[in-house]
């Protein structure tokens, strides 16, 4: 049963993610769901296929990698509580429904959706001008430079629409999902409120908009829903940036895009291994690291060190096997000893200007001769100061080794399969043990042209000094296969 299955947190993660994308496969395979999608693609007048991938990806979403386990709304407990939310939801988003669009809807060349930040919009002002019509919108009300509307969820929706799939839902799907419901011992409406949420968000923001060609900055933020219901109301195809490393668990699973801008030539087979539908995929380099070194950076920093650590933010969904946070810590107190051994050599901690302190890490930290950084100056400007950087996943590790800086990943008892995917091109740069660790360090650090070459880069990350412009050139000039 499908509320019944939890992967084994003492096992080695790659198998169990295997198994675990299996496990919904099977499910989503099964006669009544086949029913259960024929009835929403009528609903929403879209391919069954695309209904099938998306419920797949949010069935995976809903999955608690830490507890090892489904949560409790998706059992048969919470049904009737979700009945009611979904009424509740009609009548919440029908409150603040529109009547009437502009007519015809207002035009724009390329559409950047889902921008929840100044600093996001920033981004993306290089590539909005080699557009004659580009459009941002904004999550949140913004001040961007970059012509912008604001529509959140929930608000401006589309009356007439909520209406006809408010009717359509109580009468067509409801009854045959309330009867599988309980046959499958699956609250099925949990997995079906964000779907219709997100047919409706977008249907709404189509008919405002209408443009060629559409942007999302989050991978893992795509949609088959998203892509049909696009194309269907006149664009042309969807496309997204690869925003970090396709993660082994929670937010890697069920991509679907027309065109997919990766890192690099092999930073994407994760995501079709894990059931991603990327139809076009074109290794273009980080927009994130040509507006943060290219753009805005570029300045030495006061305080130089010999290796940057790139720390990430410590996130519950990351914790999916019980050596995690051991491992986590292990690596830290690497660097610790590391630097205590070797005090000639400066190790700078960088973490996220957000980043909440975990308490054991700070302590180790603290209690050594590590040295926090402080944020007057990028990662990028930190990283490409030194002679090495290290990480336990941050992407710029891959930014970093495309743009020959060489990086180690840390990663004790090789287990790390979250953020590091099994493949022979990264074991170069993956040490798994203290004295492999100090060893390769020690290479880096005393290699005899200055920095070491990095022997791959392209696999990792392209050079990013113009990934807007070549973003922009494979939209407009056809190599888009539809």
């Amino acid at each position: 049963m499908l509320t019944e299955y939890s992967h084994d947190r003492s096992k080695d993660l790659e198998p169990e993610v295997d198994q675990f994308k299996k496990v919904i496969d099977d499910f989503a395979d099964s006669q009544k769901m086949d029913n259960e999608f024929a009835a929403l693609a009528r609903m929403f007048d879209l391919p069954n296929d695309k209904v099938k991938q998306d419920f797949k990806k949010q069935l995976a979403e809903t999955y608690d990698w830490k507890r090892a386990q489904y949560p409790g709304k998706l059992k048969l407990k919470s049904l009737l509580k979700y009945i009611g939310k979904f009424y509740g939801y009609f009548l919440y988003v029908i409150s603040g429904a529109q009547s009437s669009f502009k007519s015809p809807p207002e035009e724009c060349d390329l559409l950047i959706e889902w921008i929840e930040s100044d600093l996001e919009a920033k981004r993306f002002k290089k590539l909005a001008g080699y557009f004659k019509n580009p459009l941002l919108v904004t999550m949140n009300p913004l001040d961007t430079e970059v012509r912008s509307i604001h529509r959140p969820l929930y608000k401006g929706y589309s009356r007439k629409e909520v209406l006809r799939v408010f009717i359509h839902f109580w009468t067509r799907v409801f009854p045959r999902s309330l009867w599988n419901s309980v046959s499958l011992k699956t609250n099925l409406f949990a997995i079906y409120l964000p779907l219709v949420d997100r047919y409706l968000y977008y249907f709404s923001l189509f008919e405002t908009v209408g443009s060629t060609y559409l942007l999302q900055e989050r991978h893992y933020q795509t949609s088959a829903i998203k892509t049909a219901l696009y194309k269907r109301m006149g664009g042309k195809f969807t496309s997204t940036l690869q925003k970090n490393i396709i993660h082994g668990g929670y937010s890697g699973f069920y991509y679907d895009v027309d065109c997919f801008f990766s890192l690099g030539e092999g930073t994407v087979r994760r995501a079709l291994r894990q059931g991603g539908e990327l139809r076009n995929v074109f290794p273009v380099g980080s927009m994130f690291m040509e507006y943060s070194w290219y753009t805005i950076g570029g300045r030495r920093p006061d305080k130089v060190y010999d290796v940057v650590y790139l720390g990430l933010n410590m996130i519950d969904f990351h914790n999916a096997y019980d050596a995690y946070l051991p491992d986590y810590y292990e690596h830290i107190r690497w660097m610790a000893r590391f630097a205590e051994k070797f005090p000639q050599y400066k190790i700078g901690i960088k973490h996220h200007a957000n980043n909440v302190a975990d308490a054991q890490e700070k302590e180790i930290i603290d209690n050594s001769q590590l040295i926090h950084v402080t944020h007057e100056f990028n990662s990028y400007e930190h990283a490409m100061a030194a002679k090495c950087t290290l990480t336990w996943g941050s992407t710029m590790g891959y930014e970093l080794l495309g743009h020959n800086v060489p990086c180690l990943f840390l990663d004790p008892g090789r287990r790390e399969f979250c953020f590091l995917p099994y493949h022979e091109e990264l074991d170069p740069y993956r040490v798994v043990t203290y004295e492999e660790f100090e060893t390769r360090l020690l290479e880096l650090l005393q290699a005899p042209e200055g920095r070491a070459q990095v022997p791959n880069p392209e696999f990792f990350c392209m050079n990013s000094e113009n990934t807007a412009q070549k973003i922009w050139k494979t939209m407009t000039e056809g190599r888009v296969s539809l």
